[in-house]
Parts: C-alpha cells; sequence; structure tokens
C-alpha cells in the first residue's frame, strides 16, 4: 500500500508540473500572437507609409539647393566630357545658367573672378565666381536642411495620393532587426507661389514613385530611405536612387 501511495504521489507532482509549464507558455504565446499582429496592421498601415513618403519624396523634390561662396565653372568642352561636383563647388556651364535663374529670380548674386592667364590654363578654361544670398533668400531658407556652403529653400508639397503595391526589399545593407519595403504609388506635386514667381508657369501634375522604408518592429514605423519619382505613362524613371 505504501508503494502505491508513494506512486500515486509522484504521478500527482508530475501532472501538477505540467499543468503548471503549460500555464507558463500561454501568456507568452498570447503576447508573441499580439506582436505579430501589431507588425502585420503597421506593414498593411497606407497612412503611416503614406506619411512617410510624402516627407521624403518632398525633401528630395519640393527644395531649391543653392551653392553659395566660390565656385569654378568649367570651360563648355569640359561641360560636355564632365558632371557637376556639387561637395567641392565645381560646376557646369549648364548649372551656371541655373544659377543666373536664382540671381533673376533675386536669391543670389553673382561676381566673377579676374583670373590671370596662367590660373585659366591651369583650369582650363574654367571661371571662378561667388554667390551671395540675397535678404530673401536669407529669410527663405530652411535652417534645418541647410549647411555651410549649401543653401536649402522648400519649393512647393509632394502629396502621396496613393499606394499601388507594397512588397518586401532586400536591402544591400542586412539588419537583424528590422525590415525593408519597396513602395509604389503616385503623388502630386506643386509648386510654391513664390517659385511660380520667378520660375514662371510650372505644370502641376500627378507622378508616379517607388520608394524604399525601413520597418523597426519594436516601434511599428516607417523611415524614409530613398525613392524615385518618373511619368505614369512612361515605362522608366526619371531618377535612379534605388537598384
Amino acid at each position: 500500500m505504501l508503494i502505491i501511495w508513494k506512486s500515486r504521489l509522484c504521478l500527482l507532482i508530475l501532472f501538477s508540473f505540467v499543468a503548471l509549464s503549460c500555464d507558463k507558455k500561454k501568456p507568452s504565446g498570447a503576447n508573441s500572437a499580439v506582436e505579430n499582429t501589431a507588425v502585420s496592421a503597421a506593414r498593411t498601415d497606407e497612412d503611416m507609409m503614406k506619411a512617410e513618403i510624402s516627407q521624403g519624396l518632398e525633401a528630395a523634390l519640393n527644395v531649391l539647393e543653392i551653392p553659395v561662396g566660390e565656385l569654378e565653372i568649367m570651360s563648355d568642352a569640359n561641360s560636355q566630357t564632365e558632371n557637376y561636383d556639387f561637395a567641392n563647388k565645381r560646376f557646369t556651364a549648364g548649372y551656371y545658367q541655373w544659377l543666373k535663374m536664382f540671381e533673376t529670380g533675386n536669391l543670389i548674386t553673382i561676381t566673377e573672378h579676374q583670373q590671370s592667364e596662367t590660373n585659366v590654363t591651369r583650369r582650363k578654361g574654367a571661371r571662378m565666381v561667388t554667390v551671395t544670398l540675397t535678404e530673401q533668400a536669407i529669410k527663405k531658407r530652411d535652417p534645418k536642411l541647410s549647411a555651410n556652403g549649401c543653401v536649402i529653400i522648400r519649393d512647393g508639397s509632394s502629396i502621396v495620393q496613393q499606394i499601388i503595391r507594397s512588397a518586401p526589399y532586400q536591402s544591400p545593407r542586412p539588419s537583424q532587426s528590422e525590415e525593408y519595403r519597396l513602395v509604389l504609388g503616385t503623388f502630386q506635386s506643386q509648386r510654391s507661389e513664390f517659385t511660380r514667381s520667378f520660375f514662371g508657369p510650372w505644370k502641376d501634375g500627378e507622378h508616379k514613385f517607388r520608394a524604399v522604408l525601413q520597418l523597426n518592429p519594436f516601434t511599428k514605423r516607417f523611415k524614409f530611405i530613398a525613392a524615385d519619382w518618373g511619368i505614369p505613362q512612361d515605362d522608366g524613371w526619371v531618377s535612379h536612387h534605388i537598384e
């Protein structure tokens, strides 16, 4: 009888242990289900995607980027074979026409330097100019975006109209805690009244975009990484920031 009683006691203890183990697993499983549901909801949250992409497109497309200080303007011949180098303030003859448009719009003044023949030869026919901001440009510049040697002026808005597709995107920089999504859709771009005043008529309209967003599963938030834009009727893209 004593042996039977001990056996029953062991079985009872074993049963209680298994029951407690099952009870402990239930809350963990429930939390996991809530976490997965929250991440899935963020992955399909179009309003959050639209807001983040709109801000990213606006910062990339709806700004005027003006170099200031001493600049080098390439000769017409070198401009045919070289691209402008914004970081080193070396620009093509075509970009100089863009600067002249800023000057016409009373954003900058351009002063050309007198050079010796030796310097002109050394610079392969390039001209040296100094770009100075006007009071109007100083008032309109965005202090958060502007940096030394470059002034940024906001130029209208970009608003995402619709999201056509959202799919996983394999980032060239793999991360253990974030995932990336490639989002396609359309957006509306509009110039500001200030820009219209000296750039002339601007055809506001619908454009297409492809954007890469980074989703952090811990915060359930998206971060804009890069985007390209184009004409909906065309097969290709005007910009090529995404591979």
